[in-house]
C-alpha cells in the first residue's frame, strides 16, 4: 500500500514539475517563438523552392541571383510582397505581361501559403 501511495506522489509530483516549468519558462520568455511562426517559416522555404522561385530570385545567395530578394522586407509591406508575389492587377504596367502571367499562377496559392512566403521574404 505505501509502495503504491509513493509512486502516486511522485508521479503527481513529476507532472507539477513540468507544468511549474513551463508556466516559468513562458514568464521568463515573453517573446512569443510559436511553433506555428517556424512551421510557417519552414513552409515558405518549401513553396520558395516547390513553386519555382528560386529560378528567378535568389535570397541569401541561394537560387537566381540576377532578381535577390534579401531586403525587399525592409522597403515593401506585408501587403505589397503578397501584391508582387501574385502579380495583383495595380502592379500592371510595373511588370512585363510576361512576369505578370508566370506570377498570376501564384494567386492560385491558398492564404496560408501565401503567407508564409511572405514570412520566409521578411524573415531574410
Amino acid at each position: 500500500m505505501r509502495e503504491n501511495l509513493a509512486k502516486i506522489i511522485v508521479i503527481i509530483t513529476g507532472v507539477l514539475v513540468v507544468i511549474l516549468s513551463m508556466v516559468f519558462a513562458r514568464i521568463q520568455n515573453p517573446e512569443k517563438i510559436s511553433v506555428v511562426k517556424t512551421d510557417q517559416l519552414t513552409q515558405g522555404i518549401y513553396l520558395f523552392q516547390q513553386q519555382g522561385c528560386v529560378r528567378c530570385h535568389s535570397i541569401n545567395e541561394e537560387g537566381n541571383q540576377g532578381m535577390p530578394l534579401d531586403g525587399v522586407a525592409k522597403k515593401y509591406t506585408d501587403k505589397e510582397l503578397l501584391d508582387w508575389i501574385t502579380g495583383a492587377k495595380n502592379l500592371e504596367g510595373k511588370m512585363t505581361p510576361g512576369i505578370m502571367s508566370i506570377k498570376s499562377k501564384y494567386q492560385k496559392l491558398t492564404e496560408d501559403e501565401l503567407d508564409a512566403l511572405v514570412k520566409y521574404i521578411k524573415f531574410q
